[in-house]
């Protein structure tokens, strides 16, 4: 019974790949979708796995983002940071709630880029294991803002290869030898404003989201 379930799962689910990537073909996404160790499973069986993002809970702390109001500054149908070299490939997370780790990282290696020249992978392992002490709760989820304050407190986070990810939390490796970024400040957008979260992407750079 249970195989029979599965195998209807994956067969719902293998639709809806084939009927986006036909979407895609025609130009109405700017993604691919494909199978992989999930597909015989539902949304909600997934969302208890992978999603770890927590709402944000920073009242005191006065980091949000204003975009100018000026209506000189106009923002651009179009932004593809992917086609810019700005970002780095997708990765697989596993089963561990770490997807805040992984947004984090992104955005700071497209500012890294934008500042270097350089695409470096950043270790998400470095966040899940060494940003506990900020309130971040390893693969149980975590939080944007606590992210960048443990980079911007530690002066610093390891490359991806010096500090590989490991799908499960484990003891802080941190070492300055392996250090490839850094973060000096960060801004939050405001919720439900499309407009911030536009000029930002435009103007700024890859934003993250979990």
């Amino acid at each position: 019974r249970e195989e029979r379930h599965r195998r209807s799962v994956w067969e719902q689910n293998l639709l809806e790949i084939l009927k986006h990537n036909e979407e895609t073909a025609v130009g109405r996404h700017t993604f691919t979708l494909g199978l992989n160790q999930l597909s015989d499973m539902t949304a909600d069986e997934v969302n208890p796995l992978m999603n770890g993002l927590l709402e944000e809970d920073f009242p005191d702390i006065n980091v949000t983002f204003s975009p100018p109001s000026h209506d000189h500054l106009t923002v651009p149908p179009r932004v593809n940071w992917t086609e810019r070299g700005m970002v780095s490939p997708v990765q697989n997370q596993g089963p561990c709630g770490s997807c805040w780790a992984f947004s984090a990282v992104g955005a700071l290696e497209g500012q890294m880029k934008r500042r270097t020249g350089a695409l470096v992978p950043l270790s998400p392992q470095n966040l899940l294991d060494c940003s506990v002490s900020l309130g971040n709760r390893g693969c149980k989820g975590g939080y944007l803002s606590r992210a960048f304050l443990y980079i911007i407190q530690n002066k610093g986070i390891d490359s991806n290869t010096f500090y590989p990810y490991e799908h499960k939390e484990g003891v802080c490796r941190y070492s300055v030898t392996g250090r490839a970024g850094y973060c000096s400040g960060f801004r939050i957008l405001p919720p439900h404003n499309e407009g911030a979260l536009q000029y930002a992407v435009a103007n700024i750079g890859p934003c993250p989201s979990a």
